[in-house]
């Protein structure tokens, strides 16, 4: 970083004299003081504010940082997806081997993988804001796991009963199907709504109701 000795600049932001100027283009009076510099709206410009030319970033990455990230949304899913596998697998294990037993693994597969994406992907698509679909699911998810845990101990002491079936019925069916269903018809719903008024805004043609018509007589003298 070279540095330059000015008799007198201020910052083109704040408009005050410093001690200490940042030249953060080749232009003569892109001069910045460190405090506007570190603003965060500072550092998303792209152009130069005089003669917007592009400025040229240094990055840096902090591994550090992606280490906690990772290890945090590792655990955070990771301790939902168990959940999610061991009810089901548990009562799989448990259960004769049968073909429709086969078919209930595949369809829990399904729902687990698939169906959550579904589910995060049209919740997004309904409420059209990524935060608001972030609050929902850091609602929805603590509630589908512990109504998971809840069915799944009522199973274990309910006896003469087909144990997956009845998982099917009241986690699989209620919770995954039933929620990709419901968001589907909704979208599905707006968007036949949008393709009508499509439709409708090059079919039709809509004019004032005319009354009457009059004639202005002129008679001739």
């Amino acid at each position: 970083m070279e540095i330059i000795e000015l008799s007198h600049n201020q910052c083109f932001i704040c408009r005050d004299s410093c001690n200490t100027l940042y030249k953060i283009c080749d232009c003569n009076d892109s001069t910045i003081c460190d405090e506007c510099y570190e603003l965060e709206s500072t550092q998303q410009m792209t152009q130069c504010g005089i003669c917007r030319k592009k400025y040229v970033f240094d990055v840096e990455r902090n591994y550090w940082d992606i280490l906690k990230i990772l290890f945090k949304h590792t655990t955070k899913y990771g301790v939902i997806l168990c959940i999610e596998l061991f009810c089901p697998i548990f009562l799989y294990i448990q259960a004769d081997y049968s073909e429709l037993n086969n078919v209930f693994l595949i369809y829990t597969f399904f729902c687990i993988t698939i169906g959550n994406i579904l589910i995060w992907y049209l919740t997004e698509r309904l409420i059209h804001n990524e935060e608001s679909a972030k609050s929902f699911m850091l609602i929805y998810t603590p509630l589908k796991c512990i109504y998971i845990m809840l069915i799944f101990i009522i199973i274990q002491y309910i006896n003469d009963i087909h144990k997956l079936k009845l998982y099917a019925y009241y986690i699989l069916l209620f919770i995954y199907t039933m929620p990709m269903l419901f968001f589907s018809c909704v979208i599905f719903g707006r968007k036949g709504i949008k393709y009508k008024k499509y439709i409708d805004d090059i079919t039709i043609s809509k004019k004032i109701n005319v009354k009457a018509i009059l004639n202005n007589s002129h008679s001739e003298v």
